[in-house]
């Protein structure tokens, strides 16, 4: 017991010390429209978009100090879903792709779905749905979800295990998984278990 309280008190210490210290950095705010604002992807160093809880995409011009409503998705907001995730695909220059990852109502409950846009003009056109996870439950929480890509263009999607742990090591579910997919949203067909999951 002695040893925890002495490293409590070190860390208490130490957080002291930070705050009480003149720090390097002074803090701006650029935007502060923003409502429960959820995931980001920067066009440019000065150029993002930002999702929002509620189902809004945002264009931010930091440098302009402006944002701007350009899409709004039929997301469920139910506990902790709404527009999950954006990222944009490795090759957006040519191609304008950007994918999101919002909570949806279906039959039996709710479940994650992954969407694909075109960013043109600055607006979002073209909302298609890639993939519609068998990750369905009532329940209203652990929906997931992130978007990353590799250098070979195969996107990552996190579902969250919908507040059953079970859901993890089940194979007949995609919650509380990582999806390996192609930017068309389907499984890579090197994938493991890829006989087994559905989608």
């Amino acid at each position: 017991m002695k040893w925890i309280f002495q490293s409590v008190l070190l860390w208490i210490l130490i957080i002291e010390a930070v705050l009480a210290a003149e720090l390097p950095f002074k803090v701006q705010t650029l935007i502060s429209d923003l409502r429960y604002p959820w995931g980001m992807a920067f066009i440019t160093p000065t150029e993002l978009l930002i999702t929002e809880k509620g189902g809004a995409v945002k264009y931010i011009q930091l440098n302009k100090q402006t944002s701007k409503t350009i899409a709004t998705l039929p997301v469920a907001q139910v506990g902790q879903g709404g527009l999950l995730d954006i990222a944009l695909h490795p090759k957006f220059k040519q191609n304008r792709w950007v994918y999101l990852t919002y909570s949806k109502a279906v039959t039996g409950g709710y479940t994650t779905v992954l969407a694909r846009s075109i960013f043109n003009d600055g607006q979002l056109k073209q909302i298609k749905e890639l993939l519609l996870t068998s990750a369905t439950s009532r329940a209203s929480h652990h929906f997931g979800s992130r978007i990353v890509f590799d250098q070979q263009g195969y996107l990552y999607m996190t579902i969250g295990d919908r507040g059953d742990r079970r859901n993890s090591q089940r194979l007949d579910t995609h919650a509380g998984k990582v999806l390996r997919l192609t930017a068309e949203g389907k499984p890579a067909k090197d994938n493991p278990f890829i006989s087994h999951l559905k989608g």
